[in-house]
């Protein structure tokens, strides 16, 4: 084949050679593996073309021109007439994308995190993934709901009418069922009647524990243990007289007791919900002189699967408003049902008076929101049981230690209070959460 002739390059001795820029085709590649080693120039500057016009159209196809290999840099600012067509794909490879590189980290990551996820809520809430959704399973899970509705077995024998069952004495034997743990969902409620049972811990000074969690905690030891938080004197001398030490809340402050039966256990209307008995807590810690906030915001209307959310932006501000507040007091009921769904009356009678039976309800880190301090709530509750014990012994339940926080990370003295459940009187619980107020007020003050 033979070699095509360039014209020479613009001197000094031709100075007119002026005009196009071009530069050679990627041509024909064929051949090149065999080429001759002498033919290769050894000068790699690159090579131009100077000519004063266009090259004439052939009259018939050209043959392939040979060119001699020469290194052709690509100009600083060539024009769009002469840039150099691209590679041929085939002989082009696209150098990997660092940051497409970060971007399938990312995705991948992601994907792990979702999977884990998932599996932890398909261990925890088992066929309620689906019915739930994984969103709303989460946000339980950390914040402290959770698919288990707290019943015990039917009885014997069916109650057809309103009118509780006698109690047993105290010193009855234990009762046949396991008690239960609370109840932090809405669940069917009774229709048909009404069950009083003795639900009281039967463990020694009362610390029995119904337990959610891996964990095995000693409630004797942490009993035994002293309080971790200062005096209520102490906390006067830094922060100023009367300053609020509790902050006393309801995150579902819709619930309801017996005289909301016809609405389905849940109103609205304060003076008819647990709010009453908060404010009977409040009322006894400032009685013994105790600073105390008693909010009575309906943290669960209009939803009540947000409702923990929204407490815990309350105890935030609150708490950057009273850094003071060393105790925090979410004040439910309970709502216990047995198997085919009678409701159950948990109740202690004294000398002819009759309370609702309380129970303390702990969170931990187990479900995730990274509540370490979890065992000085625990042992908070696990002193005021044993206290409440000594005086009432069938006053309290069994401590619940469960594995949402319940938004309990936000202070050292933090529990949630079942006072009664749906089907109590609400003056019974009064009279109990005033029991619960006189020995926390005893454990603020360092009698």
């Amino acid at each position: 084949m033979d070699k095509t002739t360039l014209p020479d390059a613009p001197s000094a001795e031709n100075p007119s050679l002026t005009g196009y820029t071009l530069y050679p085709d990627a041509g024909d590649f064929t051949g090149l593996d065999t080429a001759d080693p002498q033919e290769i120039s050894a000068n790699t500057q690159p090579a131009k073309l100077f000519l004063p016009f266009a090259p004439p159209t052939p009259t018939s196809p050209p043959q392939s021109p040979t060119f001699s290999p020469v290194s052709v840099p690509s100009p600083s600012a060539p024009s769009d007439s002469a840039k150099s067509p691209p590679p041929s794909p085939a002989l082009r490879r696209r150098p990997s994308s660092p940051l497409r590189l970060l971007l399938y980290t990312i995705l991948l990551l992601f994907a792990l995190f979702a999977a884990a996820v998932y599996a932890r809520l398909l261990l925890n809430a088992g066929n309620s993934l689906l019915a739930e959704g994984i969103g709303k399973l989460a946000v339980q899970s950390v914040f402290g709901s959770t698919s288990t509705v707290s019943s015990l077995p039917a009885p014997d024998t069916t109650v057809n009418s309103p009118t509780p069952e006698t109690i047993p004495p105290a010193n009855s034997a234990p009762p046949e069922t396991t008690a239960p743990a609370a109840n932090e969902l809405p669940s069917p409620l009774p229709v048909t009647g009404i069950l009083t049972r003795d639900l009281s811990s039967r463990a020694e000074n009362g610390l029995g524990l119904i337990n959610e969690t891996p964990y095995t905690p000693d409630l004797s030891a942490l009993a035994a243990l002293p309080p971790v938080i200062d005096t209520y004197t102490a906390l006067e001398s830094i922060y100023g007289k009367n300053c609020p030490a509790v902050l006393i809340l309801h995150t579902h402050g819709t619930e309801a007791f017996q005289d909301q039966a016809d609405a389905g256990y849940h109103t609205t209307d304060t003076d008819h919900t647990v709010c009453t008995i908060g404010e009977a807590l409040a009322e006894t810690l400032q009685e013994a002189g105790i600073g105390t906030i008693h909010c009575t915001e309906l943290f669960d209307t209009p939803s009540f699967d947000m409702a923990y959310y929204n407490a815990a932006r309350y105890i935030r501000q609150t708490l950057e408003d009273a850094p003071s507040i060393r105790y925090i007091l979410d004040i439910h009921r309970d709502a216990i049902t047995t198997g085919e769904g009678t409701g159950i009356r948990p109740l202690s009678t004294e000398a002819g008076t009759e309370y609702a039976q309380m129970m303390f309800v702990v969170g931990t880190d187990h479900g995730g929101s990274g509540h370490t301090g979890w065992e000085t709530n625990l042992a908070l509750a696990a002193r005021l049981q044993s206290a409440i014990h000594r005086d009432h012994p069938t006053l309290m339940r069994d401590i619940n230690l469960r594995s949402a926080s319940f938004n309990a990370q936000y202070a050292p003295g933090a529990l949630l209070i079942e006072a009664g459940a749906a089907c109590s009187d609400i003056e019974e619980a009064v009279r109990s959460i005033r029991i619960l107020g006189e020995a926390l007020a005893a454990e603020i003050l360092g009698e």
